[in-house]
C-alpha cells in the first residue's frame, strides 16, 4: 500500500511538471533526420538544391543543406494546423556554409490561414516579425561558420486554422538548416526588443536629466500585470517626455493574459554628481521568467563653452526715415552648459531673432534652451532697429550661460538721404555690330548739395568706359572723381559707351554714384553687341566667301584689304591682308567661322 502511495505521489509530481516540458513540436521531420527523395514532410521549390548534411547539424545528427544556384531562390516550407488564440513559438536554427555577399541571404515568410487557405492580415509588428529579423526585406544577417537560431512568439488570430512557415534560400547561398520548432507555449512569457541600453549622460553643468531612450515589452500567458523597476539614478515612464518615475515600478496592465507590445522610455536622473550609473531594469510577473536589461550612463565635470560662428558683424544700414537695416547671421553652440541655457542679449538699438525675417519685436533677449547640457548649432538673426537718427550704431551681442560669457562685436549707421541728384535713373541702347564698336554714347548728370565728402566717386559697370567729356577721354579702367566745393557739386555730365572688341551677348548692370555719408546711387545701364543682319553664305555683286576642305576661300576682295576670322564667341582667329581678289585662309578644325571684309561679314561653314 505505501509503494502505491509513493507510486502515486510520483506520478502528480511529474504531472505537476509536466508544463514546464517543452511542448509538442507540430512540426514533422522538424529536425530533418528522416529523408525521402527530399526532407519528409516539407516541400521543397526545386528537389536538387537540397541533400542531408551529416557533417553540419544542430539536432540530432543531420540537417538540410540548401543549395541554391545563380538561377533562383529556394523555399522549403510546411503547413501544420493549429488552434486560434493559443500562442505559439516559432524557431529556426540555420548554419551559412557560403553566401552570395549581397547580405540578402537567408528570409523567412511566415502566416497564418484560414480554413481555407487564405492569408491572414496580422497586426505590424507580428507581421514583420514573422518575416524574420529586420522586419520590412526580413534577411538575416549573413554571417557563416556558426549556427544561429531565431525565435518569436505570436498569438494565432481568431479566424486561423493553419500555419505556414517558409525558408527562403538566396541565389548563390550554401545553407544548412536545422531544429525547427512550431508549438504551442502555455508558460507565461515576458519578452523585450533590448538586451541592453547605454550611452545616458550629461555634463554637471547641465544638471540633467539625461535624454530619454525606450524599449518595448510584451506578455502572454500571463496571471498578473508586468512589473517594470528601475535601477537607482534611473526613471521609467510610459510617456515619452513626462510622467517618469524613479524606484518606484510601473505596472503595465494585462488585457486577458496578454500584455500588447507597450514602450518603455527611460532616463538617467538629474541632479546626479560626476560618476559612472549602471544598473538593471527588471521585468517581472508571476510565473515568468524575469528578464534584466543592463544600463549604464555617466554624468561629466564638462567645461562650458559658448561657440558663436563670428566675433563680428558690420554694415548695418539705412537711410534716415526708412528702416530697418537688412538683417544678417551668426550662428551659435554650446556645450557642457546649466540648466539655463545659452542667453542671447542684444545691445541698445539692435533686434534679434531666431526666425529670418519674423519676430523680431519683443524683448530684447531670449533663451536657447539646452538639451543633455548642449545647445546644437542655432542661427541668429540681427537687424539695426527702424526709427533711428542719422549716426552711427555700435554695440556687442552678449552669449552667456552662468559665468560663461561670448560676445559678437556690431556696427552700423542711419544715413542721411542722399544729397546726390541723377539726371536718370537708367539709360539704354549701347548697342553695336559684331567686330565693331565702341557704342554710340550716352551721358546723364550728377549733382550734389550738403555733402560731407569732397568728392562723389562714378564706377561703371562691366564692359563699358566713360568720360566727363563727349567724344574723348573714356577709359575703361579709371574710375570718375568729381571734386566737391562747400559740400556741393554742380551739374556735371558723365558719357558712357559700350567698349569696343567684346563678344557677342548682351551687357547690363549698374553704375554706382558714391558720397560718403550717404546712400549709394545707381544707374542702369543696358546694351548689347549681335551679329552683322547682313551675314550670308553667298554676298552681293562678286565678294563671298566658302569652304574648302581646310581653308576658308574669300573671293572679291581688294589688294591690300585686311581680312579677319573669327569664332561664333566673337575671339579672333585670324588677320590678314588681301594679295589680290582671291585669299585662301587655313583653319585647324572644322566649324563654323565669320568671316569680316571692309565691306561686310560672312558666315562660313566648313
Amino acid at each position: 500500500m505505501k509503494k502505491k502511495i509513493l507510486f502515486l505521489f510520483c506520478f502528480v509530481i511529474i504531472l505537476l511538471n509536466s508544463s514546464h516540458i517543452q511542448a509538442v513540436n507540430l512540426l514533422t521531420n522538424a529536425s530533418f533526420e528522416t529523408w525521402s527523395s527530399g526532407p519528409t514532410g516539407w516541400t521543397v521549390s526545386s528537389a536538387p538544391s537540397v541533400s542531408q548534411n551529416t557533417n553540419i547539424y544542430n539536432d540530432g545528427t543531420k540537417s538540410c543543406r540548401v543549395t541554391a544556384s545563380s538561377g533562383s531562390d529556394v523555399t522549403i516550407s510546411q503547413q501544420v494546423a493549429i488552434t486560434p488564440g493559443k500562442t505559439y513559438t516559432v524557431r529556426i536554427s540555420y548554419y551559412m556554409e557560403s553566401v552570395s555577399g549581397t547580405g540578402k541571404d537567408l528570409s523567412i515568410s511566415s502566416y497564418f490561414q484560414t480554413a481555407t487557405n487564405s492569408p491572414i492580415k496580422l497586426n505590424l509588428e507580428d507581421s514583420l516579425a514573422l518575416k524574420g529579423p529586420g522586419g520590412v526585406g526580413s534577411y538575416f544577417t549573413s554571417s557563416i561558420g556558426s549556427w544561429k537560431t531565431y525565435t518569436y512568439d505570436v498569438i494565432a488570430p481568431a479566424n486561423a486554422s493553419y500555419f505556414n512557415l517558409s525558408v527562403i534560400v538566396s541565389k548563390n547561398a550554401t545553407i544548412s538548416l536545422d531544429n525547427f520548432y512550431f508549438a504551442e507555449n502555455s508558460t507565461p512569457t515576458i519578452y523585450t526588443n533590448q538586451t541592453s541600453l547605454s550611452g545616458f549622460s550629461y555634463s554637471t553643468s547641465a544638471g540633467g536629466p539625461s535624454s530619454e531612450q525606450s524599449f518595448s515589452i510584451k506578455g502572454y500567458n500571463l496571471s498578473s500585470n508586468i512589473t517594470i523597476t528601475a535601477p537607482t539614478n534611473y526613471q521609467i515612464s510610459i510617456s515619452s517626455g513626462s510622467s517618469f518615475v524613479g524606484v518606484n515600478s510601473l505596472s503595465i496592465t494585462r488585457n486577458g493574459k496578454t500584455v500588447n507590445t507597450q514602450t518603455i522610455y527611460i532616463r538617467l536622473n538629474a541632479g546626479l554628481s560626476a560618476n559612472t550609473y549602471t544598473g538593471n531594469v527588471t521585468l517581472s510577473s508571476t510565473g515568468a521568467s524575469s528578464i534584466t536589461i543592463p544600463v549604464s550612463g555617466s554624468v561629466t565635470s564638462q567645461p562650458v563653452t559658448i561657440t558663436p560662428s563670428v566675433t563680428s558683424l558690420t554694415d548695418f544700414s539705412y537711410i534716415s526715415g526708412s528702416g530697418p537695416s537688412a538683417e544678417k547671421s551668426f550662428t551659435v553652440s554650446g556645450t557642457g552648459l546649466t540648466a539655463s541655457g545659452i542667453l542671447v542679449t542684444a545691445p541698445s538699438n539692435y533686434e534679434i531673432s531666431v526666425f529670418s525675417g519674423a519676430s523680431f519685436s519683443g524683448s530684447p533677449s531670449f533663451t536657447l534652451a539646452q538639451s543633455g547640457g548642449n545647445v546644437s548649432t542655432t542661427t541668429i538673426y540681427v537687424r539695426l532697429k527702424s526709427g533711428l537718427q542719422v549716426g552711427s550704431y555700435n554695440g556687442n551681442i552678449i552669449l552667456t550661460n552662468g559665468s560663461t560669457w561670448a560676445n559678437i562685436s556690431l556696427s552700423g549707421s542711419v544715413l542721411i538721404n542722399s544729397g546726390i541728384t541723377l539726371s536718370t535713373t537708367a539709360l539704354s541702347g549701347f548697342n553695336y555690330m559684331f567686330a565693331s564698336g565702341p557704342s554710340a554714347e550716352k551721358t546723364f548728370s550728377v549733382t550734389g548739395s550738403s555733402l560731407t565728402s569732397s568728392f562723389i566717386m562714378v564706377v561703371p559697370p562691366t564692359g563699358y568706359e566713360m568720360s566727363t567729356e563727349t567724344g574723348s577721354g573714356f577709359n575703361p579702367t579709371s574710375l570718375v572723381i568729381i571734386p566737391c566745393t562747400d559740400g556741393t557739386v554742380p551739374s556735371t555730365n558723365i558719357y558712357f559707351r559700350l567698349k569696343s572688341g567684346l563678344t557677342i551677348g548682351n551687357y547690363n548692370g549698374n553704375v554706382s554714384v558714391i558720397s560718403s555719408g550717404y546712400s549709394t546711387q545707381t544707374v542702369a545701364l543696358s546694351g548689347s553687341v549681335t551679329l552683322n543682319t547682313a551675314i550670308d553664305d553667298v554676298a552681293e555683286n562678286s565678294l563671298k566667301a566658302y569652304g574648302n576642305g581646310s581653308e576658308i576661300i574669300v573671293e572679291g576682295t581688294a589688294t591690300n584689304e585686311l581680312i579677319s576670322v573669327y569664332n561664333l564667341v566673337g575671339m579672333q582667329l585670324k588677320s590678314v591682308r588681301s594679295t589680290g581678289d582671291r585669299l585662301s585662309i587655313p583653319v585647324s578644325q572644322g566649324g563654323v567661322y565669320l568671316v569680316r571684309t571692309s565691306k561686310k561679314t560672312l558666315k562660313v561653314i566648313l
